[in-house]
């Protein structure tokens, strides 16, 4: 026991900081993750048309849309490493890939959106909101005309 006490002594302030750190990220995350899913459109998972990345024309790289891209697709990283190091749940890894930008991206979050636990969960966070039902995933959706 004297062996923790020692530890906790000698790295005090660095624990005192991951503590309030974790602290502070989960409750960001508790907000964020209702937020997110109760400002969905009813027809999020169900849209007939799919845009992905891969729909946008080859110019739409300009410098402004590749730095967007980038900060989304690290953000969503950081969702769902955080929802499955912190264990905040389906939610917040569901909510990383909404926020990523990469080709595939609908396929993937209406996959994950299909399994019924996950489904359980939107549902009972839209119901927690008061927001209207998430219209069911559709998997196979057609393709904006090129």
């Amino acid at each position: 026991m004297t062996a923790i006490h020692d530890f906790y002594a000698a790295h005090k302030q660095l624990l005192d900081i991951s503590a309030v750190t974790t602290a502070l990220i989960w409750v960001a995350l508790l907000v964020a993750v209702p937020l997110v899913i109760g400002a969905l459109p009813e027809d999020y998972f169900a849209a007939e048309e799919v845009f992905d990345a891969s729909d946008r024309p080859a110019g739409w790289m300009a410098a402004g849309r590749l730095l967007l891209a980038a900060v989304r697709n690290v953000c969503a990283g950081v969702l769902v490493i955080l929802g499955t190091v912190f264990l905040q749940g389906v939610s917040v890894v569901l909510l990383g890939f909404i926020v990523a930008d990469f080709r595939g991206k609908t396929r993937l979050v209406r996959r994950f959106a299909k399994v019924k636990f996950v489904w359980k969960s939107i549902c009972a966070i839209r119901r927690w909101t008061r927001k209207p039902p998430l219209r069911e995933p559709v998997l196979e959706a057609k393709r904006p005309p090129s």
